[in-house]
């Protein structure tokens, strides 16, 4: 469902941790997902289309961690406005919870890319 927040809350683990390059700082993933709380918010409410791609340069993992590298894409368009695209060099850990749940632990949102390096993983 668009804008399910909860939903997209589910996925992180309650422990996790965000890490931004361009803010060069690292804090609770639970303080980051309160910010972006108002963009899936006005996204279920129909005042911003906003998705999210992603392309992996690297993928490696067992049974319950995984450990991943790449660039997303995430487009944002506000009603009647114009849409804004990001391409985000990031990484990511992952877990796989008591119930076969994968969880992110830490999300690394390394630096702003351009569209060049996002076509560049599409090869």
């Amino acid at each position: 469902m668009e804008g399910d927040f909860a939903g997209y809350s589910a996925t992180c683990h309650p422990d996790g941790v965000f890490v931004s390059g361009s803010k060069a700082s690292s804090y609770p993933l639970s303080k980051a997902l309160a910010g972006w709380r108002q963009g899936f918010e006005d996204t279920k409410a129909g005042k911003l289309k906003a998705s999210v791609a992603f392309r992996f340069s690297q993928r490696f993992g067992d049974a319950t961690t995984a450990h991943e590298t790449g660039i997303f894409l995430y487009t944002s368009e506000p009603t009647g406005g114009e849409a804004n695209k990001a391409y985000i060099d990031f990484e990511a850990l992952l877990l796989k919870d008591g119930e076969g749940e994968w969880k992110v632990m830490m999300e690394y949102q390394k630096a702003a890319v351009n569209e060049e390096a996002w076509e560049a993983l599409a090869k």
